[in-house]
């Protein structure tokens, strides 16, 4: 079973691409729309069992060109501008003694290297998957560009498909 998650919209837009992203995929996917919100989002994955899933696919958006995803989660929240809480986390880790983490997922294998990112930034995106990661490691973190893009669902379809086809991405 795979888990796909989105965010809200921030930072006073109107929408977010993952939640659109999130609306136009397949129903058979368990679906949240998380906060952005620290306090908010940590709760909502508590309630969450994520060591059920098989898979979980955490979609969020960046100014980016095309559609990224990430390998790496770290352990610092750096927010360059306020949650939709209006709290600003500067500086700080995530949890005591903790490390880079990284996907299980053997992304090499599914995507081009310009499609392979090493930076989620240090806002909600990075803050998210470090904590799911640290309660299911497959688990990948996928960013989407902020501008709508016909091609952006596609990859995004793509991915999911590998990810759940390809028992040689583990």
């Amino acid at each position: 079973m795979t888990l796909i998650t989105a965010f809200e919209p921030f930072d006073n837009r109107p929408t977010n691409q993952s939640e659109e992203i999130l609306e136009k995929l397949n129903q058979h996917y368990s679906k949240i729309v998380l906060p952005v919100s620290v306090r908010e989002a940590t709760k909502a994955l508590d309630e969450i069992n994520l060591e059920s899933y098989d898979w979980i696919i955490m979609l969020g958006e960046a100014n980016r060109e095309f559609v990224t995803a990430e390998k790496y989660a770290y352990n610092e929240l750096n927010m360059r501008i306020p949650d939709n809480r209006n709290i600003q986390i500067k500086n700080t880790v995530i949890i005591e003694d903790g490390i880079i983490l990284k996907t299980s997922l053997a992304l090499e294998s599914i995507l081009k290297p310009e499609e392979i990112s090493v930076d989620p930034g240090r806002y909600l995106c990075n803050y998210v998957y470090y904590k799911v990661l640290l309660k299911n490691p497959n688990t990948l973190f996928i960013h989407v560009p902020i501008m709508e893009s016909e091609h952006t669902l596609t990859k995004v379809e793509e991915i999911i498909y590998a990810i759940e086809k390809d028992s040689n991405i583990r």
